[in-house]
């Protein structure tokens, strides 16, 4: 009983530790994106960037380095939308074929009923005329 409530504690810790280590790469990861944008805003984008009236140089190191974090999660944020929407179109080109198949087949059926049809009742008519005329035969 204690055995298996040591081995359940373990697998929480083991899964803890691996969204942990998981984790700690991706927050690294930004921290340098972070980082890496603000240097490039501080090199290049002193005669293009203007935030309320300032230029770069005059913006603290922590409006920059927030506005450069707000950016990014932006950009990914941005990237996600249109990840959902190239998903949303994927799912609207695939019903669209399958109801357009579906339209065709429909189609076909009726207007093999529309050409049928007509042949179908002249012949129900003559059958019905031999019946009435000539019982002993049908």
């Amino acid at each position: 009983m204690a055995d298996e409530q040591n081995r359940e504690k373990s697998d929480v810790g083991r899964r803890v530790r691996r969204k942990l280590t998981i984790l700690g790469p991706i927050v690294t990861a930004f921290s340098l994106i972070v980082a890496a944008a603000a240097v490039i805003a501080y090199r290049f984008g002193e005669g293009v960037i203007y935030i309320n009236d300032r230029t770069i140089s005059e913006l603290n190191a922590l409006e920059l380095t927030s506005g450069a974090a707000v950016g990014i999660v932006g950009a990914f944020i941005g990237v996600g939308a249109a990840a959902v929407g190239a998903l949303v179109t994927l799912v609207a080109g695939v019903l669209s074929v399958g109801f357009g198949a579906f339209g065709i087949v429909v189609g076909m059926i009726v207007a093999l009923g529309v050409v049928t049809g007509p042949i179908l009742l002249i012949g129900l008519i003559g059958i019905l005329i031999k019946r009435r005329y000539w019982p002993d035969v049908i």
